[in-house]
């Protein structure tokens, strides 16, 4: 499924002949509100991925918040030990930055063993690395903005099903037919609860496989 697929597809489920529905910029918004709509019924581990070669210079300090998607929360950060592929990495471990602060204070340097998120999307390494290094960071992201130029996202790829029926609905509600504003509310309801389980148990895997951490703040 693309966004173009969706745009040919709605007037016909809904036998619509409103030519206002195949108008692009319409479109365009009844797509958004949709993919909206998705993202808050859906668990964001849904939309998992990872930022590669994120640049740490020596102020240990970077920012998330001008990244295009947004970010919605940030999952875990590796750093990388070596600049040739295929990349091996060791996980910084997240901490309150009160703590690390009085740990590593003066702007103390070495290998960056912790992280704190000082404020929304706004990361700080401890201690701060003496030259940049680079990291694999793993976030939930916003799904891409989906147009007839960029017709593809992680929804179209990895769930069709919720997405087509997030469109049709929001669509039912563009022509006021209720009755089929029902029937795709059903479905949109059932298609989430359908990720969110699938979601829920990949992350019960993912728990149980994990090495447990054995280090305190001191990292011994």
């Amino acid at each position: 499924m693309n966004y173009n697929e969706l745009l040919a597809e709605v007037p016909v489920v809904l036998r619509a002949q409103n030519s206002t529905l195949t108008n692009v910029n319409t479109f365009a918004g009844i797509v958004r509100d949709a993919v909206s709509q998705v993202v808050n019924l859906l668990d964001h581990e849904a939309f998992k991925t990872t930022i590669s070669g994120q640049e740490i210079t020596p102020t240990g300090s970077f920012t998330l918040a001008s990244v295009d998607p947004p970010v919605l929360e940030i999952r875990s950060i590796e750093i990388r030990l070596d600049d040739a592929a295929p990349y091996p990495t060791r996980p910084l471990i997240p901490r309150q930055v009160e703590t690390l602060a009085a740990l590593y204070p003066g702007g103390t340097t070495g290998a960056p063993q912790f992280y704190a998120e000082t404020a929304h999307l706004v990361l700080q390494v401890f201690p701060r690395p003496a030259s940049s290094v680079f990291a694999e960071v793993r976030v939930n992201q916003r799904p891409a903005t989906l147009s007839v130029s960029s017709p593809t996202n992680v929804l179209t790829d990895r769930y069709p099903r919720i997405l087509d029926n997030a469109v049709l609905r929001r669509a039912a509600l563009f022509m006021k037919d209720y009755d089929a504003l029902t029937r795709y509310e059903a479905e949109l309801a059932a298609a989430a609860q359908e990720v969110n389980a699938e979601v829920g148990r990949h992350r019960r895997d993912e728990t149980s496989q994990r090495p447990r951490s054995t280090e305190n703040v001191t990292g011994q």
